[in-house]
């Protein structure tokens, strides 16, 4: 299997709501893991109905709402 090469960009790509952490928090190394990121929430708005994590007012309000339901993150995480 093939994987498509990292490779640094900008940390504010993809809408706010579909952002993975790791970009929220200045992040500019991503490849398809971002997309995975994305895909999931996707898969999730279209079961609840409802979006994921519908950040409103900026990336901290974002970051809040992830780690409200995943948990913030630590060292061993």
């Amino acid at each position: 299997a093939k994987s498509v090469p990292s490779h640094t960009y900008s940390n504010e790509v993809v809408t706010l709501w579909y952002r993975p952490p790791d970009v929220l928090l200045g992040s500019t190394e991503y490849s398809t893991c971002l997309d995975m990121w994305g895909v999931g929430c996707i898969f999730v708005e279209m079961i609840q109905g409802v979006a994921a994590f519908p950040g409103m007012k900026d990336i901290q309000d974002q970051l809040e709402r992830i780690f409200l339901i995943l948990g913030t993150p630590n060292e061993d995480t």
